[in-house]
């Protein structure tokens, strides 16, 4: 969330994180001026210059920025650069108007040094940056305009970074018990690395806290086009009779002896939910293969290099649309990974034949 910024006269700094795409009423004004969807600064007639302060989702490397000057075109930032800081410790109930004094108190290091910015019009709005440090855990960042005016949208990617005995074990009182943790969840550091479509949604979706927002929110695939004419059932398994289907490839935020339970959330998936699904789990005997999330399909994710030998953690077995479905270890939902392979890092959810789902939690 945005935690402090210089100047909000005509838009406010919040609409940087918008998860929708930027709009823009050519005859929408009010008190203040032209409505404008993104953050807008006054035109500064006092020295220095503008920028705000945005606590990231999560701590994490940081590996490029996303900046859109959509319908900024009189008024877009001619300049930007964009810093970072571990600040673990400042608390989201303290009062903004702090930050400049935390921003003093702590090293900043440059993402995108001072770069020029393109006006907002459809084949010069968006401008994609490498981070230069990609390898140091950060929890804000914080934009410089120079001197003043709008942009529309900010993305930031990269990979959360978590310390398992520090963040989550480190925390807990002597007398607490251990808590049951989603090992898939973003939060954690769970990954989308691959998959064979990602027409309506990617992976990482599945992996992202709370349930979906609407369909968009979660992993889609197409439709597939080979489809038989005619759907059949099988009548030994009840399911339908496909070769056909779909798969993507999730890395846990660590390494588990064991599921004790899965469940899979069809919200909002109501005329394309899979008819039956499949997970497999595995582990990696090279975590440090290079794969790129999601960036790739089948044909291009080199994601064989992880060199997992998969087993079933849950056999093909129906889903239905709009719910949350659990499977425990201790009903005997859920199998245990092979004796020579004890430890699951990454799961593989298949599809059948297509369709979308919205979470995948692994506890």
């Amino acid at each position: 969330r945005v935690i402090f910024a210089t100047d909000e006269f005509f838009a406010t700094a919040d609409n940087l994180l918008k998860r929708e795409a930027p709009e823009y009423d050519p005859n929408a004004y009010c008190s203040q001026g032209k409505v404008m969807d993104g953050w807008e600064s006054r035109r500064r007639r006092q020295p220095g210059h503008d920028w705000c302060v945005i606590r990231l989702a999560y701590r994490g490397t940081i590996a490029g920025i996303e900046v859109d000057t959509a319908f900024f075109t009189g008024n877009y930032a001619p300049g930007i650069s964009i810093q970072a800081a571990n600040i673990p410790d400042y608390s989201s109930d303290e009062h903004d108007e702090w930050m400049p004094d935390v921003c003093g108190q702590h090293e900043w290091k440059t993402l995108v040094s001072s770069v020029e910015l393109n006006p907002g019009y459809p084949e010069t709005r968006m401008h994609h940056f490498t981070a230069e440090d990609h390898s140091t855990p950060f929890t804000h960042i914080r934009i410089n305009y120079f001197p003043d005016g709008g942009v529309a949208r900010i993305k930031v990617y990269g990979s959360v970074s978590v310390d398992f005995t520090r963040d989550v074990f480190g925390i807990l009182k002597a007398s607490e018990p251990v808590p049951v943790l989603d090992l898939a969840s973003m939060a954690l550091g769970g990954r989308g690395l691959a998959c064979s479509n990602k027409h309506f949604g990617v992976p990482r979706n599945l992996l992202k806290p709370g349930r979906g927002l609407d369909m968009g929110d979660g992993w889609e695939t197409a439709r597939h086009m080979k489809r038989p004419p005619i759907i059949k059932t099988n009548p030994e398994t009840g399911l339908v009779d496909t070769d056909l289907g779909d798969w993507c490839i999730l890395q846990l935020g660590t390494i588990t002896a064991q599921v004790e339970k899965l469940e899979v959330d069809t919200c909002h998936f109501k005329g394309n939910y899979p008819e039956s699904i499949m997970v497999e789990g595995g582990c990696a005997r090279n975590m440090n293969a290079e794969v790129h999330d999601e960036k790739n399909d089948e044909d291009d994710v080199k994601f064989e290099d992880l060199n997992i030998k998969w087993f079933p953690l849950l056999n093909r077995t129906k889903l239905g649309p709009d719910k949350i479905i659990s499977y425990e270890l201790d009903r005997g939902d859920l199998n245990q990974p092979f004796a020579d392979a004890p430890y699951i890092s990454h799961i593989r959810v298949n599809i059948y034949p297509d369709g979308g789902i919205s979470r995948v939690r692994v506890h």
